[in-house]
């Protein structure tokens, strides 16, 4: 009996020490084995630093000015010289004439010899002294009407003549003032231009506004550098055998992923072709999956070790984050404030270009004015009495000569005279500007289109061509919001993005509502210079206002549900089986976001947001970190 009773508390001293084991395996391994189950996250921790809303658009290229080829005269096509689509400068043959009259000519010329033979046959009619006494007395008369205005100007001439050399030089000081005005601003604008400059030649605002801003950046970099020193060195530490170079290229290869998907996701965004959506969404799962192998190799690469470094680690990373962020925004905030600078100039030299060429015009005319009037006003009062006296006498003379005959004969004469007189201008008029056999492009571009073929009959201004003027330059329209119309302006340069070509310039040229909703849509038309061509489309950025933010966090963190906007941020609780992660919900409100970042509030800049996860993530659940075992 003893012995079964020793038996059975043996057994039952083994069965617990079994149980005991089990339980305790189970409980140093339930970490582990839980966290195969939970949803694995990417985190980033807020920053702070600079936001800058883009306006995007896009749009095919027209010419800026279009010339139309027209005759002047009905004439017969012989031949056409060119296409649509040709490039022609000014100058060039567009099309062949048949060498003949033009219709309006022929028929003109016509009209005179009628005109003319009716006039020979009312003369032959009429008596001859009649005739002789209406010309000779007729232009005597204009003779001396002439020599007495000549005489009642003679008194003005000297200070006409003083005011026309006075206008010469007025206007002339005004194109040299405008011209130093010119050079002055180019001055300021290439001082700009310049780095490291010296802006003591600018305005005091400017000056200072320009001094503080590279200061600043040299600030920026110094801490930068610091930052960046200390990361490389716990970089090091962490290692474990791996150099600090390896981390930093497999840490670049990342980045120049995540760069590459956040384009590819613009691109989506933008994209309505089905097929190149479903193109464009294999690119990113594939650039997904390199980013995540790409961290996994970093991670294999940082070893075990990392794990006792992180907190100091990913502390460093913050820092030197915050010193490249605050770099990278100085150095973008001295870019904008040069280009806003430079705008401001640009916008003040295209005023005084236009003044300037105004200012020529005037002086030109000036000039002009006063040679007619040394030719004019250098006859003096005592020739100007003596022109009046002769042709007064002669008058009288022809007078007491002959009579002034009148009658149905001599009013029919002249008014067939007036009639010949009228339609040989009219010939002359044509035959002045009768075309040659050529029409040739008075200005050089791009044949838009064609409206004759060889021997069509041209008429007298109809279009037989449309020319785009390249030399005008191009322009680009496209739609955008009434609110952001407001962050735009005239003169404004924007970026050409998806464009590998040389440089192109598109500066805003008109800002217009537009007609199909004038209250919330506006029409931004761009004039663009550089090697480009009509129909090209073109992909344009307008850089919106700047603006400093204390919480900035990656778009891919923030969430929306029915509640609104919210991130998920990751806290730790301590267990005697080491920190468990979970995931809470912090409302918040974007106020500003760009391609990959958003501002926004609600946040106190320290949390330590989830960016990314392999599994659905909901508010309270436990998670697992990415470099978490």
């Amino acid at each position: 009996m003893k012995e079964q009773t020793g038996k059975r508390k043996e057994w039952v001293k083994n069965a617990a020490i079994i149980f005991l084991a089990v339980m305790l395996v189970l409980t140093f391994f339930s970490n582990t084995i839980m966290n195969y189950s939970l949803p694995q996250v990417s985190a980033q921790y807020v920053t702070s630093g600079t936001i800058n809303e883009k306006i995007r658009g896009s749009g095919a290229l027209k010419a800026a000015q279009e010339y139309e080829v027209k005759l002047s005269e009905t004439r017969d096509i012989k031949s056409v010289a060119v296409k649509t689509g040709d490039t022609v400068k000014a100058g060039d043959v567009l099309m062949y004439l048949e060498d003949t009259e033009s219709t309006e000519l022929t028929q003109a010329e016509d009209k005179l010899d009628e005109l003319k033979l009716d006039y020979q046959k009312a003369l032959l009619d009429c008596t001859p002294e009649y005739s002789t006494d209406n010309i000779e007395i007729e232009t005597k008369k204009r003779e001396v009407e002439k020599a007495k205005e000549a005489l009642a100007e003679v008194g003005t001439n000297q200070e006409k003549l003083e005011a026309a050399k006075e206008a010469v030089k007025e206007a002339q000081k005004e194109v040299d003032a405008l011209t130093e005005q010119q050079k002055e601003v180019e001055e300021k604008m290439s001082t700009i231009s310049a780095d490291k400059a010296d802006y003591s030649e600018l305005s005091d605002e400017y000056y200072k506004k320009l001094t503080a801003a590279e200061d600043k950046i040299t600030k920026a970099e110094e801490k930068k550098n610091e930052c960046e020193k200390d990361l490389k060195d716990i970089e090091t530490k962490m290692s474990s055998g791996t150099t600090a170079e390896t981390l930093s290229s497999l840490r670049k290869t990342i980045e120049s992923y995540q760069i590459e998907l956040a384009e590819l996701s613009y691109k989506l965004s933008n994209e309505t072709d089905p097929e190149k959506i479903i193109e464009i969404s294999n690119q990113i799962t594939k650039k997904e999956l390199d980013v995540k192998y790409a961290q996994e190799n970093l991670n294999a690469a940082v070893g075990k070790t990392e794990m006792s470094y992180s907190t100091e680690y990913y502390s460093v990373k913050y820092k030197y984050d915050q010193a490249n962020s605050a770099y990278k925004a100085a150095k973008k905030a001295l870019e904008d404030l040069k280009r806003s600078i430079k705008g401001t100039y640009k916008s003040e030299q295209d005023i005084i270009k236009d003044k300037l060429t105004e200012a020529n015009y005037v002086l030109n005319d000036a000039k002009t004015a006063l040679e007619e009037a040394k030719t004019k006003y250098n006859l003096t009062e005592d020739t100007a009495q003596q022109a009046v006296d002769k042709a007064q006498a002669e008058l009288e003379g022809l007078i007491a000569k002959y009579g002034l005959a009148t009658g149905k004969a001599k009013l029919e004469l002249e008014a067939k005279k007036a009639d010949v007189s009228k339609q040989q201008e009219t010939v002359n008029k044509l035959k002045a500007k009768t075309t040659d056999s050529k029409v040739t492009a008075k200005m050089g571009g791009v044949i838009k289109s064609l409206s004759v073929v060889a021997g069509d009959k041209a008429e007298a201004d109809k279009v037989l061509a449309v020319i785009e003027v390249n030399e005008k330059g191009y322009q680009l329209s496209f739609t955008i919001t009434a609110a952001q119309a407001k962050k735009v302006k005239v003169g404004d340069v924007g970026e050409v993005s998806y464009y590998w070509g040389s440089d192109i310039k598109a500066t805003v040229s008109s800002i217009k509502p537009d007609t199909t909703d004038p209250a919330n849509k506006k029409i931004l038309t761009f004039d663009i210079t550089g090697d480009v061509t009509a129909g090209q489309t073109l992909n344009i950025e307008l850089g919106g206002t700047s603006q400093n933010y204390e919480t900035i966090v990656p778009k891919s963190a923030i969430r929306k549900d029915s509640d609104g906007q919210f991130v998920l941020v990751v806290t730790s609780k301590s267990s005697p089986l080491g920190n468990r992660y979970y995931a809470e919900r912090y409302p918040v409100q974007v106020v500003a976001s760009d391609d990959v970042q958003s501002a926004v509030t609600g946040l106190y800049g320290n949390e330590y947001v989830i960016t990314t996860s392999n599994k659905l993530v909901e508010a309270g659940m436990q998670v697992r970190m990415q470099d978490a075992s």
